[in-house]
């Protein structure tokens, strides 16, 4: 009685998380194209969230269940993981990386794949084994689920959140952890306990964070430019007293405007993007007639400049600056 108590519990724990999220999607972003895997990957959320007492757990408590109507279920549910894994890496790598690329793919990949097989493995266990008992076949498909949840959710944890530090370099690590944590935890009372619905649970916890770490980004970034503002940097770095570089990037073919005219080249903005990720630490950004200009209190590697694109070119300038306002009047000159 206990473990379908806890389950309750963590299943609308979910939902009302889930239904928050809702709200908040309209106020993150405009794109609609992010609108709908995000309305994708929350709707998938809460439809598993309705299902989940259904599966292994649920059995014990909701009635004696054949082991068809059980297959079925823990179908949708895998597929729903697979939905889920797939939807969200997305918008984390779009968001963060801002771009389409082998590295912003390659995670939903694995994830597809991985959900794929087990699946597969999922549909033929029981009759490869001519299982016929629902007892037997929820206790061997709570192993599956284990393992489902081991491969994805490590694969989140280690590879996206801890990995990649130089892509998600704008969360630091305590922000990381606290992102990763909720996922931990769930995947540990799952695994323990065979409690699915407590996943969705600390999993939409994680999510919660994570969107609501989105939120304070983007009222941190400059609407036309898509990069931080000095409002974030005001808060987040000092320069004063400190030795800076100054990039100057400026476009051969002169195809650029004033600042506040949205009319970059993609290749350009690309190439801006990547230097930008590339900068050890996240630095000033400006667009002064046709330059972009970049602050940033440590140096980059010189033939990491080259890499960037054949169409801008590249100038550097190291000075020491006192205060914001002769940084100002130092990049206005």
């Amino acid at each position: 009685m206990k473990a379908l108590t806890i389950n309750i519990i963590a299943n609308l724990l979910a939902i009302m998380i889930l239904i928050s999220l809702f709200f908040r999607v309209r106020t993150l972003t405009r794109n609609s194209h992010e609108r709908q895997l995000f309305y994708l990957f929350l709707g998938t959320d809460l439809l598993c969230c309705l299902i989940a007492p259904f599966s292994n757990t649920g059995f014990f408590f909701l009635g004696s269940f054949n082991v068809h109507f059980l297959l079925l279920v823990n179908t949708f549910l895998y597929f729903g993981d697979l939905v889920i894994g797939m939807t969200w890496t997305i918008i984390l790598s779009i968001y963060y990386d801002h771009k389409y690329d082998f590295d912003s793919l390659a995670l939903p990949c694995v994830t597809t794949i991985t959900g794929v097989v087990l699946l597969l493995a999922n549909i033929f266990t029981p009759f490869l084994f001519e299982i016929n008992n629902a007892l037997v076949y929820s206790r061997l498909n709570g192993f599956d689920l284990f393992i489902s949840l081991f491969l994805v959710y490590i694969i989140w944890v280690i590879v996206f959140y801890m990995d990649l530090s130089q892509r998600l370099a704008n969360i630091d690590f305590k922000a990381k952890l606290l992102i990763a944590l909720p996922i931990i935890i769930g995947m540990a009372i799952q695994a323990i306990f065979l409690q699915y619905p407590v996943v969705w649970a600390f999993g939409s916890l994680a999510m919660f964070i994570q969107i609501k770490h989105m939120e304070d980004l983007k009222n941190d970034k400059d609407p036309v430019t898509n990069f931080y503002n000095d409002n974030y940097l005001q808060r987040h770095h000092n320069y004063s007293g400190k030795n800076v570089t100054l990039y100057t990037l400026t476009n051969k073919e002169n195809i650029l405007n004033t600042y506040g005219q949205d009319i970059f080249n993609e290749e350009l903005k690309i190439a801006a993007l990547n230097f930008y990720h590339m900068l050890p630490h996240r630095g000033l950004f400006y667009i002064i007639n046709d330059h972009f200009i970049f602050i940033s209190a440590k140096a980059v590697n010189p033939k990491q400049l080259k890499q960037i694109s054949s169409k801008l070119i590249f100038t550097q300038e190291s000075f020491k600056i006192s205060s914001a306002n002769e940084l100002e009047t130092h990049i206005s000159s």
